[in-house]
């Protein structure tokens, strides 16, 4: 079978696009720091929809504190997820000069860990400093006997040292289209860069067809949906379509008013216009609701927004529509849950949130098990009402898991539910995905888990 392989791509990629840049960096080089501002803040915003930014890890010999920096940002997206490694990435890029040789000659490999842990603290909220403090030291509990072990993110580390040897890529920044290394350097300016894109990728395509108005159901069931408003002021003012709704950011999509038959409006002018008016969210998931007067540049708008990743949006088409849509009886889940996960799926998750659905005489009596330790309880029922007579709707659920602490920011965070047997935790993983955490699995009941666990 060989050595152990990467169950997932050894990079860390943004955006979306046919094409690829693969950018190898080290957090201690003044050069890739460069060229991290300017390619992942500046440049791939505007290739949205053409290429994906890939970060590699470029470990370099002659900087060996660089080690410790990538391991650091290695553990933080091992326990944290991409957003995380991110917000810790532009931290790390921001602070490089503090970790340059003549600031840490003299520094230890633990000191090291320590100071990374505490800049990772400041960048990234409500991070596990013990679990990362776990991982980034040697791991001589798992390997007993062992006296050269390394540490949580090890495995990781060689992962990303491979794959840029086996491709020949010895200095950073070093990049590659598609695979192929390329002649590019870090004093380029974001034109520079996107004459090169332009040289090399095909040209964008026309918007594709936006989409109809959406089902009164979806728009209903949205989640604390971001409602964007295409109309122009004037509309507005004169209540095209209705009156304005409450919270909405008001984003039009005509240039200075003229007609979209007459200027149609380009991703990056809209993207501009969006940013103008406070910008988008991190999260790619979060539920958009577009609208216009009638929902034809409310389907535009709601096209862009998928192009820039925002796969959850939706066209509302006009104000009245989205008030109605939303003011509709509250509706149950009618999906069909997950089956119980396989042990050796619940056993390789990496500290799992787990949130027990049963109710609180079912915890007292240990049905299915004890509770399990560091557990969150958000039982499904309603007062005890069983599913069969009074189903919980998403957003009744929804409202039960932000009370219970089981909301976390990184939609990719592992999460494990569970009641006495199954039925429930089910349910509860159902919502969980519903709600965009797509890392979320049935565990059956408290005994099942800690069995493969």
């Amino acid at each position: 079978m060989g050595p152990p392989l990467p169950p997932k791509p050894v990079g860390h990629s943004k955006g979306s696009g046919p094409a690829e840049l693969g950018i190898y960096l080290n957090y201690t080089c003044p050069f890739s720091v460069k060229a991290y501002k300017t390619l992942f803040g500046a440049v791939q915003p505007k290739l949205e929809g053409r290429c994906r930014f890939t970060f590699y890890h470029q470990v370099q010999a002659w900087h060996p504190q660089g080690t410790s920096q990538h391991e650091a940002a290695l553990a933080v997206a091992k326990l944290a997820g991409e957003e995380a490694f991110w917000k810790f990435s532009d931290a790390l890029m921001a602070a490089a000069e503090d970790f340059y040789d003549v600031n840490v000659l003299d520094k230890t490999r633990r000191e090291l860990w320590e100071e990374l842990v505490k800049l990772a603290e400041g960048a990234v909220p409500g991070i596990n400093v013990n679990a990362l403090r776990a991982v980034l030291s040697l791991q001589t509990e798992a390997n007993p006997g062992e006296r050269n072990m390394g540490c949580g993110v090890t495995k990781e580390l060689k992962w990303a040292i491979k794959h840029s040897r086996l491709l020949g890529i010895h200095v950073s920044p070093t990049t590659t289209l598609n695979g192929i290394v390329c002649d590019t350097s870090s004093s380029w300016t974001v034109d520079d860069w996107l004459a090169f894109f332009d040289t090399h990728l095909p040209k964008p395509t026309a918007l594709p067809t936006p989409p109809e108005k959406a089902d009164a159901t979806l728009l209903r069931n949205l989640i604390d949906p971001l409602i964007i408003d295409a109309r122009d002021p004037n509309e507005v003012e004169s209540c095209k379509g209705g009156p304005a709704l409450p919270g909405c950011k008001h984003v039009p999509l005509n240039m200075d008013g003229v007609k979209q038959s007459e200027h149609p409006t380009s991703i990056e002018e809209f993207q501009q216009k969006l940013q103008g008016a406070g910008g988008l969210p991190e999260d790619k998931s979060t539920p958009i609701i577009t609208h216009c007067g009638n929902g034809g540049r409310g389907g535009k708008s709601a096209v862009i927004l998928r192009q820039l990743g925002y796969w959850n949006a939706h066209n509302g088409g006009s104000p009245d529509a989205i008030r109605a849509a939303r003011d509709l009886q509250l509706l149950p889940v009618v999906s069909t849950a997950p089956e119980k996960a396989d042990p050796a799926v619940l056993k390789s998750l990496a500290n799992p949130m787990i949130v027990d659905a049963r109710d609180e005489n079912e915890i007292e009596a240990c049905k299915g098990g004890p509770a399990i330790p560091g557990s969150h309880h958000a039982p499904l029922n309603i007062d005890g009402v069983k599913q069969t007579e009074r189903p919980t709707t998403v957003e009744e659920y929804f409202a039960k898991l932000q009370a219970a602490g089981c909301l976390p920011e990184d939609k990719s965070t592992p999460i494990i539910t569970h009641c006495g047997s199954g039925g429930r935790g089910g349910k509860a993983a159902l919502i969980l995905r519903e709600l965009g955490y797509f890392n979320v699995h049935n565990g059956g009941s408290p005994d099942g888990i800690r069995s493969a666990r």
